[in-house]
């Protein structure tokens, strides 16, 4: 038996209904090419009832929403507070990093927002492993091949919708489409546009220096324009698009598939669909809820994305490349969480490093170790197998039967749930900080040696090396006998920090709220809520 997870009896052998097979120049043999039905789509687009000319011009419009990056950010934001403690179960060291709010409109940490979003956090899977895994369920239940797409789909500025949420009924056009390609996936919408941008490529160099701290708004929006569109990041077949010029003369709609320079090829492998992923998110529009809460208008979007969660391991390797190409999409380092405290010579002579008590690597942020395989981080590229995903059956009356559920769960994403007005997951303030640790092994710290003098051997210091754990964390080496045997004189550090900690978390105001997607029961505890 495979190892894509416990596989429903009745699996979705069969290809989507839309389209029809073929060859196409750049394709593999046999593989099918599944054609947009220009008809259905345009059916698609004019079903739903326009706004009368009578009315004034403003309704109807898809909503000129924020970006991120461009709101004020908080009291605390970078300073040092007691839910961002980290301590070495090495050398018992407490280390403060800067407080970290994951607010989409914080010009300090909307980065780091996006790139949990795509990443993913432990009570969510992330978009990059979602997407990872739809294609490694779809490869195994499917005849055809399955690839990455990246599309853009615009109705048109002045496209007015006879609709309460014009957001919400478009979103349910770009839907239909979807169904009609045969593509699931991310869906990101973005309110703006760069005046200069056509669709022939995605212009993230440029987008870059619109957004951040480093940015003025009154400057952007002068390059700036309203032209409302969807882009796409999903999982299909091979999909031909040279009937999209129809539907366009006819309905005024533009589909287009993003491809490589001089290629037919959307996105070649995993790391580039990661970067597509961040750079969709890195823009898309937020809005605000019932609750006051700002969310990231972009959407998980097909009938599978709830039926199926990324296993552990493949997680923390798509995490780990989501943080790598983050530098660039995103301009935001992976921090850094090796304890760099200089030893003493008698914990140089002796080897204290004890690490303390073993921890289920399942109870572990996944995040902390994304980057424990050093420089032989595996990237997972095309496969035709389905190893590496979770199949959750269809839902009962208490949630999903899988650990984790994508937005929409059960055989069809329901539209009260995934839409604008409702809790998004990956934004709910339950969760941990999203760190990685360096490239130190699991198994032992890892040392460095820093020389102040090449000439005097005497002046050489060795650090700690060993991976920080977050200041949750400390009770389960605190209640460890040994362990407070063998690291007597700082063990009352870490308690102290441990005490203000718990103290600092009982004191914050954490308000229940309804999340979308139904969450397991038993909710991993482990880790503290954002701070």
């Amino acid at each position: 038996m495979s190892d894509a997870g416990d596989v429903p009896s009745s699996g979705p052998n069969s290809s989507p209904s839309s389209g029809g097979g073929g060859s196409h120049p750049g394709t593999p043999r046999g593989t099918p090419v599944y054609s947009v039905d220009a008809q259905d789509i345009i059916a698609a687009i004019e079903r739903p009832n326009m706004m009368p000319d009578d009315v004034p011009f403003h309704r109807g419009l898809l909503p000129l929403l924020d970006l991120p990056s461009f709101g004020e950010p908080d009291d605390d934001c970078g300073d040092p507070c007691p839910g961002s403690m980290y301590f070495c179960p090495s050398c018992c060291t407490v280390h403060q990093k800067p407080h970290v709010c994951y607010r989409y409109d914080c010009p300090l940490h909307w980065a780091h927002a996006v790139r949990r979003r795509a990443a993913g956090s432990k009570d969510a899977a992330g978009v990059c492993p979602q997407l990872d895994a739809l294609r490694r369920y779809l490869n195994a239940y499917r005849d055809d091949n399955q690839y990455f797409h990246h599309l853009v789909i615009s109705l048109g500025k002045e496209c007015r919708l006879a609709a309460n949420e014009p957001l919400e009924r478009e979103l349910e056009t770009v839907r239909e489409i979807m169904d009609e390609i045969g593509i699931q996936g991310l869906v990101g919408y973005h309110p703006r546009a760069g005046d200069n941008e056509d669709h022939e490529g995605d212009d993230r160099g440029d987008w870059k220096n619109r957004i951040g701290k480093d940015t003025d708004w009154e400057d952007v929006r002068e390059e700036l324009e309203f032209r409302p569109h969807f882009h796409i990041v999903g999982v299909a077949p091979f999909i031909d698009f040279s009937e999209t010029p129809e539907i366009q003369s006819e309905t005024g709609a533009v589909l287009h598939r993003i491809t490589q320079e001089d290629s037919n090829i959307s996105i070649e492998d995993t790391e580039a669909m990661c970067s597509a992923v961040t750079y969709v998110l890195s823009h898309c529009g937020i809005y605000d809820t019932d609750g006051d809460q700002r969310r990231l208008a972009a959407w998980m979007k097909g009938p599978d994305i709830g039926r199926i969660t990324p296993l552990e391991r493949n997680k923390a390797k798509i995490q780990a490349t989501v943080y790598d190409v983050a530098r660039d999409t995103l301009g935001v380092e992976p921090p850094n969480l090796e304890c760099d405290s200089e030893l003493d010579q008698d914990e140089e002579r002796q080897g204290n490093v004890d690490e303390g008590p073993a921890i289920d690597r399942e109870q572990r942020n996944p995040m902390l170790d994304a980057w424990d395989t050093g420089d032989d981080v595996e990237r997972v590229g095309a496969t035709s197998t389905g190893n590496g995903v979770t199949i959750d059956g269809p839902p009962g009356p208490d949630g999903p039967a899988g650990p984790i559920a994508s937005a929409g769960s059960g055989a069809t994403p329901s539209r009260s749930t995934d839409l604008p007005g409702r809790r998004d997951p990956f934004d709910t303030p339950a969760g941990n900080p999203t760190f990685t640790s360096s490239t130190s092994s699991t198994s032992s710290p890892t040392r460095s040696r820093s020389t102040s003098s090449s000439d005097d051997q005497d002046d050489e210091s060795e650090t700690c090396g060993t991976r920080l754990r977050h200041i949750s964390q400390a009770n389960e080496y605190l209640l460890d006998r040994e362990w407070n045997e063998s690291h007597d004189d700082g063990v009352l550090d870490v308690e102290t920090a441990y005490r203000s900690y718990v103290t600092w978390m009982e004191a914050k105001d954490l308000e229940a709220t309804d999340d979308p997607t139904p969450l397991p029961e038993e909710r991993v505890t482990d880790y503290p809520p954002d701070d």
